[in-house]
């Protein structure tokens, strides 16, 4: 029983770990909100 619950705690910790470096992976080239919030898009006329 001590063995199944040690697998599915480091299950666990490795998910939210793969999780977390995928979140940060991602979302490195993504601008901030305020970027967001404040964002004006080229305009070009003809």
């Amino acid at each position: 029983m001590g063995a199944i619950l040690g697998v599915v705690v480091l299950g666990g910790v490795v998910g939210v770990l793969g999780g977390w470096a995928a979140y940060r992976h991602f979302s490195a080239d993504l601008p901030d909100v305020d970027g967001l919030l404040h964002y004006q898009p080229p305009v070009m006329s003809r």
